[in-house]
């Protein structure tokens, strides 16, 4: 099993521990299928999966622009060490990675997990690995030079945005492994230099940035028009990965769940101290330990799963209710998902500061993300003739 998905079933077992069933019963489903002869029906989801394969190919491009203006600035940083050089490498960190938590919802075909998403690639694990991330692992490979050669091939939480975040915003040059590590029994780390480690941090997050944007590239062409992976999206006939239309849009909901397993489950519930946390909050269980960015990251998160179930100006998925009659679920949705955004927003600062200070604000972006959950498991899927994905099977938080 995928370790990341292995963290998530974990994480959404005990999630779903502490909460109560909702007994609400859960409404009629709708024939929606391609065949029920409804032939408005049927192009309007068409017209849906058109809509959706553009705004994932016209997100994971503007990631491959961002990435290259990333990769760019951290190539002057490399050559120079200067501040002003890493200031700007940090800048171009922020625009990049803002892009990418929008595409972390896009976990569609060659992004998503092989073996648990319909053409899954495990592509995504290759730009951004977080829950997996690793900063102990990081400077381990620092140590040994290990981005030097066969980069590529090393575990995915070595290299990354992840590993990135760490090398541009360490402060100092102590590492983040433990006392007992290798690399301190050893003294391998007390070996290098102050200027060395730095020398060294700079030329690992270049290598590191290459990959990025090579898997950039590689993920971006998939969704191009006429490419490999949009063409059996947009039209599943051949059967090659999607049976139906039905399959395709399933796919987009299956990734819409990302908003209720990372975003609710993870990036909200263990800082909370909701769930795996033994203390009243746990602070060092947030995403960004390093960019303090975690709040920014929700924040993106909720925007794109805004424009997967509004389809931005053209179709999407209050489109189809609206089509079955299911306004009042639409309008539920929809008010509760800008709810979220709306509260993630009235927060001054980031995450941490204000666990530290305000933490019924965050509880409260938490208690708001768990009605849009609950919305998606329950009337959407059902309304919509869709299938829970597997990893939200049995889960009755």
């Amino acid at each position: 099993m995928n370790m990341k998905y292995l963290v998530l079933l974990v994480l959404g077992l005990l999630v779903g521990c502490e909460s109560k069933t909702d007994s609400t019963p859960a409404p009629e489903p709708n024939n929606v299928s391609e065949n029920n002869g409804d032939a408005d029906l049927v192009a309007l989801r068409q017209a849906v999966v058109e809509n959706h394969a553009a705004y994932i190919h016209e997100t994971l491009s503007e990631f491959e622009t961002q990435s290259k203006e990333l990769q760019s600035a951290v190539n002057a940083w490399q050559a120079s060490g200067s501040t002003s050089d890493l200031e700007s490498a940090i800048g171009e960190f922020h625009e990049a990675m803002d892009v990418w938590q929008r595409a972390e919802v896009l976990q569609v075909g060659p992004a998503g997990v092989m073996g648990a998403v319909a053409g899954g690639e495990d592509l995504r694990d290759q730009i951004y690995s977080w829950p997996l991330s690793n900063a102990c692992r990081v400077d381990q490979e620092l140590v040994r030079l290990g981005y030097e050669s066969d980069f590529a091939s090393q575990a995915v939480n070595v290299r990354g945005l992840d590993a990135l975040e760490y090398l541009l915003f360490a402060q100092d040059t102590s590492n983040a492994c433990p006392i007992n590590s290798m690399i301190n029994t050893d003294g391998q780390w007390a070996a290098l230099s102050e200027d060395e480690i730095r020398e060294r941090r700079r030329t690992y997050a270049k290598a590191a940035t290459d990959l990025v944007v090579t898997s950039a590239e590689d993920l971006s062409a998939r969704w191009a028009e006429g490419g490999s992976f949009r063409t059996q999206f947009t039209d599943p006939s051949s059967g090659q990965v999607y049976g139906s239309v039905r399959e395709v849009l399933n796919g987009v909901s299956d990734a819409m769940f990302y908003v209720e397993k990372e975003v609710k489950d993870m990036k909200l519930a263990p800082p909370l101290g909701v769930v795996g946390c033994a203390s009243e909050t746990c602070p060092e269980l947030i995403e960004s330990k390093y960019g303090d960015r975690s709040l920014r990251n929700i924040r993106q998160n909720l925007v794109a799963f805004q424009w997967l179930f509004t389809g931005g100006e053209g179709s999407g998925f209050d489109d189809l209710l609206e089509a079955v009659g299911a306004e009042e679920t639409r309008d539920e949705l929809q008010n509760d998902i800008q709810m979220s955004i709306d509260l993630v927003d009235a927060i001054e600062g980031e995450f941490t500061p204000t666990l530290e200070s305000e933490p019924a604000k965050l509880q409260a972006v938490y208690d708001q993300v768990r009605n849009v959950s609950t919305i998606l498991k329950t009337d959407f899927v059902t309304l919509l003739d869709l299938d829970l994905p597997k990893r939200a099977e049995g889960d009755n938080d």
